[in-house]
């Protein structure tokens, strides 16, 4: 189902954004 697919992408999305955000905060303090 092109759903389940959608579902995934966006997790797998928030996964990324949340380590470049990590990443981010890091290099800021």
């Amino acid at each position: 189902e092109a759903g389940d697919g959608d579902e995934a992408m966006q997790e797998c999305l928030q996964d990324t954004l949340k380590l470049i955000w990590d990443n981010f905060i890091n290099c800021k303090s």
